[in-house]
């Protein structure tokens, strides 16, 4: 029997609408009026005009809120990881730090309630990053990457990894390398996995 393909996956903006309620959460809370669709690059220091360690107090909050255990899949995330997990080993990188692990997971099993996620953490919990998303998936052996985040596939297509880049307002100017494909939604995706062999 062959090996399975193995394919990482982000978290927030991929799997779920993270962004869009930090954002209203952060306007219900300042009385502001940021919209997503400004967010023209991810810098959310320059774009709330807050230093990132009030940020981070403020991503604590939201963690905890009823806003958060209300996230929204993104748009044929739910179908999307069903199908794939039939024929693909799926892995979730995500930048959030290691303290969020248990929340993560619990939310990822609330989701995807017939099988276990593995789930991997690139950063510490004083939000130190310990390996990079390329790093990580190199070390796991995927295949692909799907994410939201050009930034984070730099690192996964020097060590060799074809990328999925989902279409998003910060990333929407940026010149793509041959290895990564923009998205703009995981039917797409599944269109391009289509014709690979996956067992």
């Amino acid at each position: 029997m062959n090996k399975r393909i193995k394919i990482g996956i982000d978290l927030d903006d991929t799997i779920w609408d993270f962004t869009g309620c930090f954002i209203k959460f952060f306007n219900e809370k300042f009385g502001t009026n940021y919209l997503f669709e400004e967010l023209k690059e991810f810098a959310f220091d320059k774009f709330f005009n807050k230093e990132m360690k009030e940020l981070y107090f403020l991503f604590e909050k939201f963690w905890y809120s009823n806003e958060f255990n209300k996230l929204p899949l993104i748009e044929g995330a739910f179908e999307s990881v069903n199908n794939l997990k039939e024929d693909y080993d799926l892995v979730f990188i995500t930048s959030r730090s290691i303290k969020h692990k248990q929340l993560t997971i619990d939310c990822l099993k609330n989701c995807f309630k017939d099988f276990e996620p593995k789930v991997y953490f690139t950063n510490d919990e004083n939000e130190k990053t310990l390996k990079s998303k390329g790093e990580i998936g190199f070390e796991l052996g995927i295949s692909y990457m799907v994410d939201n985040c050009f930034e984070n596939l730099i690192g996964c297509i020097d060590k060799g990894v074809k990328c999925f880049l989902i279409d998003n307002p910060w990333n929407k100017n940026i010149r793509l390398h041959k290895n990564i494909i923009r998205v703009e939604n995981w039917n797409e995706i599944l269109g391009h996995l289509g014709g690979e062999n996956a067992n």
